[in-house]
């Protein structure tokens, strides 16, 4: 088991008023996003999942095609990079909503940044 001591982790529970318990059973309070705000996050992250399909589709086409000329690798190399920015930004913006941000905190991060991420 990881030493999560001195982290602000949370964990799922069920049982509590906002269904979060932080490290040694404390509750953490949740904040809510009002229900107009919580519309307009979920816009901005169906935009970003809009996105993602336009560029996957993308992508296929070029896979699809039985050779490519080199402006077309160049083009694949460059959605592959794009497809892992706009990833990278929805999994930041879902994870600073759990945690009670603002997810429009989130930022489209470099392709150097992106690209050398470990798997």
């Amino acid at each position: 088991m990881p030493n999560l001591s001195g982290q602000a982790a949370l964990f799922n529970c069920p049982g509590s008023p906002r269904g979060k318990v932080g490290l040694g059973g404390v509750l953490r309070e949740q904040r809510e996003p009002r229900k107009e705000t919580y519309m307009a996050i979920e816009n901005k992250d169906q935009s970003v999942l809009s996105h993602i399909d336009h560029l996957v589709k993308e992508e296929e086409h070029l896979y699809r095609q039985p050779e490519l000329a080199g402006d077309d690798r160049e083009r694949l190399a460059q959605l592959k990079v794009e497809l892992d920015q706009c990833w990278d930004l929805l999994r930041q913006r879902r994870a600073l909503r759990e945690f009670g941000e603002n997810p429009d905190k989130a930022r489209v991060r470099s392709a150097e940044i992106v690209e050398n991420y470990e798997q």
